[in-house]
């Protein structure tokens, strides 16, 4: 099975994007592994925060990161048809960590 060691299973790829000319060489590419591999594609974005986190602020970044999701998805599809979400954090990286752990 290509360069997958014996009985390797990838069964979900995951990328972070902001949707910059170099995030989306790295879609494309996450794309042809998961195509390759017959897994998932999952294409994330992390929409950093304009206020402090605080409960009202909270709600209105969220609710950002939701209206984020259908122009992501958008994005996505014409790049690799694949499942897309967007998510509000601070930390990128955290956030990123946290969604890969429910997929």
């Amino acid at each position: 099975m290509g360069n997958h060691p014996q009985g390797s299973t990838i069964r979900r790829v995951m990328v972070g994007t902001d949707r910059s000319q170099t995030a989306d060489q790295a879609v494309r590419g996450a794309a042809e592994c998961a195509t390759r591999s017959r897994a998932q594609l999952f294409v994330g974005q992390v929409v950093l925060p304009h206020h402090p986190a605080t409960s009202e602020s909270a709600q209105v970044e969220s609710t950002r990161a939701a209206a984020e999701n259908p122009e992501l998805s958008a994005w996505v599809r014409l790049r690799a048809g694949a499942h897309a979400f967007a998510v509000a954090d601070e930390d990128s990286a955290l956030a990123i960590a946290h969604v890969t752990l429910t997929l």
